[in-house]
């Protein structure tokens, strides 16, 4: 009878079959696994057919635990039995592929390790490629096909192990396992394999100078050296394109020196903080620390900023430039790129940057003198607030200014202030009225109620007439007016856009209205 039930499962169709597999109540991760699934079957048929004796013996002989119910002699306790049995073949025949299934905690963990295993059996290398570089596993490592599967079969069983045999695997290896119990289970356990993973293959990527314990992942290994392969394809031109960009002065340096300089600035900002906190320790630079609370990837940025600081301040403070005080490499170049247009401008232009920061020019002023207060202002534009009002209040200012722009312009104008206008003439005395005939005033109410003694100009209106006629505009003209004024004839007397014949009343001109709209918004700004 066994015989003949045996050769009527073969002579089924495989959906037949599966359905048969599935009644067994084992993992369907195999099922499309034509050997695997008559295998299972058949040996379900034998167990089937065995007396009831027999069978308990047995699954005494395969160590398999029976319940008084199951051994009664009815056909669920027999199923049950022959379920438990089928089970336990499994766990043999996994065994004996080499997975470790007493640490994976149940069978499905196992069945699913087997099928990731079945499916790299046949893979092709494109493929393989492609989940290696999934796991960030370097292809290009030296290894062999036959070691790289051996990886992947590794990390399919760390996958499907519970965390406390993650813990006894790395500590066999490499010592206690660091975990963040902040983390929940699941991420956890991400954590542990990528330890794993990470010990695996650190070597590979720390022979081409990737810190890549110190980085704590496999794929940001991965990341940076791809990044770094980049660099080595750039030409100078791109390199020092990319250090202006990131405030690092690199015209002077050679190619090797700049694929060096390019390197060590990948690794800093492919480091976690944790690990640049070491690194600024290690360089003996002050650590930032920030007086509210940032996501991690700010802290990085102010970590790598202090770094950064610290390899080129003695280029920017040969040139003038505090980096510290400016808080970033970026700040300074900016400064610095500023510095460096000041002069190839005109004379126009240069009065022009400096009435743009309120800073009067006397007539016998030089240009170096001009050039110094504009690159004065301009640093300071790019200071932090704090940093400003400090050197306000050293100048004898409150420095109670939220904005920077507006505590910059009571600053520059207070240093370098434009001439006090001219004092008023002297007011001719009135004539004295005759009144020879009273007969023909009526000081009746209604007429003098409507008599109105003139309201006087204010004095500092009439000491500040002078600069109101030279923009154009009346005495009660309000900020709008007078900027607009200022800004027509700004236009209108640039000696840039005036003819040679022309250029020195141009000039003239322009100056007059630079200090007429530099006093104005003092006075305004009082």
């Amino acid at each position: 009878k066994l015989f003949t039930e045996v050769e009527a499962l073969h002579s089924e169709d495989m959906a037949q079959v599966q359905e048969r597999y599935r009644a067994l109540d084992l993992p369907v991760g195999q099922l499309d696994d034509h050997k695997w699934v008559m295998q299972r079957v058949s040996e379900s048929l034998f167990w089937e057919a065995l007396p009831l004796s027999e069978l308990l013996e047995e699954c005494e002989m395969r160590g398999v635990s029976v319940s008084d119910r199951e051994r009664q002699a009815d056909e669920d306790g027999r199923r049950s039995i022959v379920r438990k049995l089928v089970k336990e073949s499994c766990l043999r025949a996994w065994v004996k592929m080499g997975i470790p299934v007493s640490r994976l905690g149940d069978a499905q963990a196992a069945a699913l390790v087997a099928e990731e295993w079945r499916s790299l059996a046949n893979i092709t290398s494109a493929d393989l490629k492609i989940k290696c570089e999934l796991h960030g596993v370097p292809v290009d490592a030296g290894l062999e096909r036959h070691d790289l599967l051996q990886l992947l079969k590794d990390i399919a069983v760390w996958e499907s192990m519970p965390i406390h045999e993650l813990k006894l695997e790395i500590a066999k290896s490499t010592g206690p396992a660091i975990c963040d119990r902040g983390l929940d289970e699941f991420r956890q356990h991400c954590q542990l394999v990528e330890q794993l993973l990470l010990r695996r293959c650190a070597e590979f990527y720390e022979g081409k100078g990737i810190p890549a314990r110190r980085l704590g992942s496999l794929k940001a290994a991965a990341n940076l050296a791809k990044e770094l392969a980049e660099l080595d394809r750039q030409d100078s031109a791109s390199l020092k394109s990319e250090c202006r960009r990131l405030g690092v002065p690199a015209d002077h340096l050679r190619q090797q020196e700049l694929l060096e300089l390019h390197r060590e600035i990948s690794v800093w900002r492919a480091l976690p903080a944790a690990e640049l906190r070491l690194e600024c320790r290690a360089k003996s630079v002050a650590c930032p620390q920030p007086q509210s609370l940032i996501t991690e990837d700010e802290l990085k940025e102010l970590l790598v900023d202090a770094l950064l600081i610290e390899k080129c301040e003695a280029w920017y403070e040969r040139r003038g430039l505090p980096v510290r005080k400016l808080g970033s490499v970026k700040a300074a170049m900016k400064v610095a790129e500023k510095w460096e247009q000041l002069d190839s401008l005109s004379e126009g232009g240069l009065l022009f940057k400096a009435s743009a920061f309120s800073i009067h020019v006397d007539k016998d002023c030089k240009r170096a003198e001009v050039i110094e207060r504009v690159k004065q202002a301009m640093l300071w534009s790019e200071l932090p607030l704090k940093e400003l009002q400090r050197i306000a209040r050293a100048h004898g200012l409150p420095g109670r200014e939220t904005q920077t722009k507006e505590l910059l312009h009571r600053l520059t104008s207070t240093l370098w202030p434009p001439p006090p206008p001219p004092p008023p003439e002297p007011k001719p005395k009135p004539k004295p009225m005759k009144f020879e005939r009273f007969e023909h005033f009526n000081f009746g109410s209604a007429n003098f109620q409507n008599f109105k003694k003139p309201v006087p100009p204010s004095k500092a209106s009439k000491n500040l007439m002078p600069h109101f006629n030279t923009l154009g505009i009346a005495p009660n003209s309000g900020a709008a007016e007078i900027k607009k004024a200022y800004r027509k004839l700004a236009l209108k007397y640039h000696p840039d856009k005036n003819l040679e014949a022309s250029k020195e009343e141009a000039s003239r001109r322009f100056r007059e209205v630079a200090e007429a709209y530099a006093a104005l918004n003092q006075f305004l700004g009082s």
